[in-house]
């Protein structure tokens, strides 16, 4: 009997909504996923390396080999450590060739302030977005672009190019097993987008999602407790070390994902659209999101590039986190 394998993967984007999305999912009968959202796989070296059915065994110990089985990991298009989006997408390519792609965006300058207050609140950075910002325009760009580590100061900037990023699985992938969602759509009509992922992944469309107006995740500059942030937990010699090492992957994920969530004081914090980083990004982001357009076939929502859309005014840009 062949080996059971993953049926479909949401890729990211990071921070735009795709808790929200993983909550909404999860309880679907036909479907399997992780017991939590981020169980990266092709962008972990030491998983990969072990193979993919250590890795089944490990997130999917009870799923009936009849579901749909599937993840929601934003790494997919970040990257992560030395492992970038490009590498990325081709061991996908190599390991699951006819596997169902889902990308979730949002507003790529909403996403990227979004992530820098991820930032601030896991204790990561302490720059003003506006400085951020100069600093990754400053650099030469193919020097900037690449893997994120959480501790390196301004990459999270270029995760929102999601033209270059989604090219790459365009470039491996039929159109056909690719869906590209927004999180506009997601914040205006929960159940309909549910039901396009049903229909996409060929499940029942008739499961009724449980409170599907409610945020999964609320964003945030400030922890509940400085003490539970990464950057301080992580920052103890050794605690990294031990926490990565001694712990069964499946617990710490639990354990940090539950964490991570708790530990967020929810605000309503968003950039000053007459700022520098929003002029800046609105101007650095255009091309990318002319290639969004013209890849995917969607006409984006975003305030910043639609303004002069008769169809698209008075749209507000999205609050998720």
């Amino acid at each position: 009997m062949p080996q059971k394998k993953l049926d479909f993967l949401v890729i990211g984007a990071p921070k735009s909504a795709t808790t929200s999305l993983y909550e909404l999912l999860k309880e679907h009968p036909q479907l399997a996923m992780p017991a939590t959202k981020e169980v990266p796989f092709f962008t972990d070296h030491r998983k990969y390396a072990k193979g993919m059915a250590r890795y089944l065994a490990a997130q999917f110990p009870d799923a009936s080999p009849e579901a749909v089985w599937g993840t929601i990991t934003p790494q997919y298009m970040q990257g992560q450590g030395e492992v970038d989006v490009a590498l990325t997408a081709r061991r996908i390519a190599d390991e699951l060739p006819f596997v169902k792609i889902v990308a979730l965006l949002r507003d790529p300058i909403d996403r990227a302030f979004s992530h820098y207050k991820m930032q601030l609140q896991r204790g990561y950075e302490r720059r003003s977005f506006d400085d951020v910002v100069r600093n990754a325009l400053g650099k030469p760009l193919e020097d900037a672009r690449g893997p994120v580590d959480p501790e390196d100061g301004f990459r999270y900037i270029f995760v929102s190019e999601y033209g270059r990023i989604l090219q790459l699985y365009y470039d491996l992938f039929p159109r056909e097993q690719i869906l590209v969602l927004t999180t506009d759509e997601l914040k205006d009509g929960p159940t309909d987008v549910v039901r396009r992922m049903c229909t996409f992944l060929s499940v029942s469309t008739q499961y009724e999602p449980v409170a599907p107006s409610t945020r999964a995740r609320h964003g945030g500059v400030r922890p509940r407790s400085r003490l539970l942030t990464p950057g301080f937990i992580y920052g103890i010699p050794g605690v990294k070390r031990v926490w990565k090492n001694a712990v069964p992957a499946r617990l710490r994920n639990r354990v940090e994902y539950r964490t991570n969530l708790w530990n967020i004081r929810p605000d309503e914090v968003r950039l000053d659209r007459g700022s520098y980083a929003y002029r800046a990004l609105a101007e650095f982001f255009a091309a990318d999101v002319a290639h969004v357009e013209q890849l995917t076939g969607i006409t984006v929502p975003w305030p910043a590039w639609s303004a002069s859309r008769p169809a698209a005014s008075g749209q507000q840009s999205v609050t998720a986190n």
